[in-house]
Formats: structure tokens, C-alpha cells, sequence
């Protein structure tokens, strides 16, 4: 790991040892969660998947007469599907890779679009892969004022959940209020000095920032923050899936939704009768291709979706990414 001018650059990587190559001693980096961090275990196709995900959506929004009703509903689905599979690590070398960063001492933490309702959740699954962001940054939560009221993000254990905010205004509400949040905790005095050290070295533009993110909007946004605040930054838009996401097949996930139907809650049946999964499986056929197009386009550039729920559909998306 070597020094490095400073300088804002983004661009694909494949494999995530290539991460290695941005790395130095001033690096501060943060990364993503789904697709980037871990995806659906196989034994569960692309079943709770971010493409998924956003098919279910776009089928959703077609089959409802209401937005707000498809929006419910898919998220209800997405989160009764994610307490019932198990994840793994997008590359086998991921695990070593954060457990390499955190024993240099290179700050390392999440920074994902997800919201705190499933917070516990997520919180899990990365657990179950032997990733624990609180190494470094200690067992602390706190809210980020960005001056939202409903669902503000929220810091929890080294990890910024945006609750569907854009990342660079919720890392830009960390940099600026997580030092007096670690200055009046109890934290263990080691975790403590390490974390307010490292917050006032990003505010005096001596950390270099680097995201990991599988979609390019996120780093575009972060790029922003860093341009405005003189940080130097590195966008690394992971691509290590994309043939995955081409190939999605959404009939396939939707018939293993069908069989998974039984193992709900209540309120996830009830969710999944008012989708009439039988009939969205019918029509997923005839939809595969758009919804792979749809997806696509959020997945490389983030081109916001046309209508009346432009607004609430692009929050929800991210709520997921």
C-alpha cells in the first residue's frame, strides 16, 4: 500500500482483491451491502435480490391500482423472503479481504441504502458471514440529522443505514456529528480514541475516501460530497455480478416465492395474495426482459423512472441498493 496525490476518480473493478491497488496508509473505505458485500445464497437463485427486487416492484406497480399499495408490498415481500433465506459472500475472498483492512487499521464500514427496519436483519446476515463492522468502530448508535423527519438515517455498529437517502448526504452527515456522539459515549477508551482520531482526520482532509458500490449513481453522489468537502475519493463501481443481473430470470424466482409461500408470516401472505403471486407468475414470463432492462438502467447509471411516482419509486429503489 503506497501514497497516492490526491484525486477523484471512478472506475470498474471485476474481482475485489483489486481493491488492494487504491488502497494506502490515509484510506478510509466504505461498502456497499447487496450485491457488493453478499447476495442470495444459490441454494436460492436470485430469489431477495436487488434485481429481484426491482422486478417485483415494476410487477407490482403493473397488477396494483395502487403505487403506494405495489410499494408495500413489495417490501413487505422483500423482507418476510430475507428472514427465511441465508446469504454468502458475493466472492469467497470479501470475508478476508474487510478482516485484511480492519487489522491494518484502515477504517472500514458500511455505508448501505437500507432502512433500520431491518436493521436487526442485516445486522445478521453479516454476522453470518464473519463481518463485524464494530471491530473498529465499537457497539454506538445514533441518528444523522439531515434535517428529514421521516426515516433520517441512522449509524449503527459501523454501519450508515440511509433509510433511502442519498449516501453522500448521509456520509456527509456522519463526517460532520459522529465525533461528539463517540466523545460522550462509554465506549472502550481504544475504540473510542480510534474512531474520533479518524473522524478528524476526514474533516481535515487527510483521509482518502474510497467506495465499494455496485451501482454507479451512488459513487457519482459520493464523488460530489468529496469534490465539495477536498476530499480525495475513489469510486470503485464492483461488477463482479453483472452478468449474474443480465441473466436474471425472474419466472424462476417467482415460482420459488411459490413454494416459499407457506413459510410467511401473516403478513407476508397476506402480502403475497394480494399480488396474486399465482397470476405474477403467469405474467412473468412476458415481463422478464423489461423488468432486465429496468433494472439494468438503475444498476449502471441510476436513470430515474418516469410518471406520477418518479419520486417515490427512485427512494424506494435505493432503500434497497
Amino acid at each position: 500500500m503506497v501514497s497516492r496525490h490526491a484525486q477523484s476518480d471512478i472506475h470498474d473493478i471485476h474481482q475485489i482483491h483489486e481493491l488492494l491497488r487504491e488502497c494506502h496508509i490515509n484510506s478510509l473505505i466504505g461498502w456497499d451491502i447487496d450485491n457488493t458485500i453478499y447476495e442470495p445464497d444459490p441454494l436460492f437463485s436470485d430469489l431477495g435480490s436487488d434485481q429481484w427486487f426491482a422486478s417485483l416492484l415494476e410487477c407490482a406497480r403493473q397488477l396494483l391500482d395502487s403505487k403506494n399499495d405495489a410499494c408495500q408490498v413489495s417490501i413487505t415481500l422483500f423482507r418476510e423472503v430475507h428472514y427465511l433465506i441465508s446469504v454468502k459472500p458475493v466472492e469467497p475472498k470479501t470475508v478476508k479481504m474487510i478482516h485484511l483492512l480492519q487489522d491494518v487499521n484502515l477504517p472500514t464500514l458500511a455505508i448501505t441504502a437500507r432502512g433500520t427496519d431491518i436493521l436487526d436483519l442485516t445486522m445478521d446476515q453479516l454476522n453470518q458471514i464473519d463481518i463485524h463492522f464494530s471491530k473498529q468502530w465499537g457497539d454506538i448508535s445514533f441518528e444523522l440529522d439531515i434535517g428529514e423527519k421521516n426515516d433520517p438515517p441512522y449509524f449503527h455498529h459501523g454501519v450508515i443505514f440511509c433509510n433511502g437517502h442519498d449516501k453522500g448526504t448521509c456520509l456527509q452527515a456522519f463526517a460532520k456529528q459522529a465525533a461528539r456522539h463517540y466523545e460522550r459515549s462509554n465506549l472502550d477508551p481504544e475504540i473510542k480514541q480510534y474512531a474520533i482520531l479518524t473522524l478528524r482526520q476526514l474533516s481535515r482532509q487527510k483521509l482518502d475516501v474510497i467506495l465499494v458500490d455496485d451501482k454507479e449513481k451512488n459513487l457519482h453522489v459520493v464523488k460530489a460530497l468529496a469534490k465539495r468537502n477536498g476530499w480525495s475519493y475513489t469510486g470503485l463501481r464492483y461488477a463482479h455480478l453483472d452478468e449474474k443481473v443480465r441473466n436474471f430470470d425472474m419466472t424462476k424466482a417467482t415460482h420459488q416465492l411459490i413454494q416459499m409461500q407457506e413459510r410467511l408470516s401473516f403478513s407476508g401472505r397476506a402480502a403475497a395474495k394480494k399480488l396474486e403471486i399465482d397470476t405474477l407468475h403467469q405474467n412473468t414470463r412476458s415481463m422478464t426482459l423489461l423488468q432486465r432492462h429496468s433494472f439494468l438502467a438503475h444498476h449502471r447509471i441510476g436513470r430515474p423512472v418516469k410518471g406520477e411516482t418518479q419520486e417515490m419509486t427512485e427512494r424506494l429503489m435505493n432503500s434497497f441498493g
